[in-house]
């Protein structure tokens, strides 16, 4: 029952630019441009969470050109994968360690009939040459995965990452520090989103 209470009562939540996140039967406003359809419960990334509401801002405002290369490193439910592929990337690449999140991104990119967007377990990912990365994880992996994340972007490739507490930007930004020029982008309640380019 309570599926179906959130489906009634969530209203569609906007991030900016006409980009919005719904519920699949909710009645969309006059000015939404590029709609993302998910049902609720079933992997993390719906867009009420603080980092990634931010991330969602950032992808919505982002100069998109129609022919970038992007990924989604540790996509949950690929909500940001989704964003990232209506607001005019090319082709977007979305990963996870959870096979259970590919299943629920398969579904969701079924529902958004979004065709440009592979998916991948974190260890299959193509090295490949990125334009632009997403990551919302926790401060730890986004560390460990550092080269893994460098060694797929280009050069000048513009990178976002959240999922941490305000108090680990700096950390995170003097982890990166050789290959990245990255600052503190935006925050919300304690949450940060760093954000910048590889060198």
């Amino acid at each position: 029952d309570w599926v179906l209470r959130w489906q009634q009562e969530q209203k569609p939540l906007s991030f900016g630019q006409g980009l919005y996140v719904c519920p699949p039967n909710a009645e969309l406003p006059k000015d939404a441009k590029q709609v993302i359809k998910l049902e609720p419960g079933m992997a993390f990334g719906t867009g009420t969470h603080p980092t990634t509401a931010m991330c969602l801002r950032w992808i919505a405002t982002y100069p998109w050109q129609g022919d970038e290369i992007a990924i989604d490193f540790g996509c949950g439910s690929s909500v940001l994968a989704m964003a990232m592929s209506k607001c005019g990337a090319k082709d977007v690449y979305a990963c996870d360690i959870d096979p259970t999140a590919i299943e629920v991104s398969q579904y969701n990119l079924k529902i958004n009939e979004i065709e440009n967007t592979s998916l991948y377990l974190n260890q299959d990912l193509p090295i490949l040459r990125a334009d632009i990365l997403i990551a919302n994880i926790l401060l730890e992996p986004l560390i460990a995965e550092k080269s893994a994340i460098a060694a797929r972007l280009n050069a000048g490739a513009a990178i976002a990452m959240s999922g941490i507490l305000s108090a680990q930007a700096a950390r995170l930004i003097a982890a990166y520090r050789h290959e990245f020029e990255l600052e503190l982008f935006e925050t919300e309640h304690d949450w940060a989103l760093v954000a910048g380019k590889k060198l």
